[in-house]
């Protein structure tokens, strides 16, 4: 059970982390974009990151969920 939670807890950490750089990344790009005014280079970064990130969220988002219930079901086995 330990390893399952210890597993979850990398996943979900690895797969936030990455998240967060994505957007970074993008708004990074999207800015620049801006300033240069180039239209496509914006609607590019968004339709190449969007996808990635949606699935990199969802499978953080499920991880958080599982992580809870397993802590929980974790900590009413101590105190019982």
């Amino acid at each position: 059970m330990k390893l399952i939670v210890k597993i979850l807890d990398v996943l979900f950490i690895i797969c936030t982390v990455v998240f967060i750089f994505m957007m970074v990344a993008m708004v990074a790009v999207q800015c620049v974009s801006l300033v240069t005014l180039n239209g496509p280079l914006s609607s590019s970064a968004l339709a190449f990151t969007e996808p990635i990130a949606g699935a990199i969220s969802a499978v953080a988002a499920i991880a958080a969920f599982i992580l809870l219930y397993l802590r929980k079901s974790e900590s009413d086995q101590k105190t019982s």
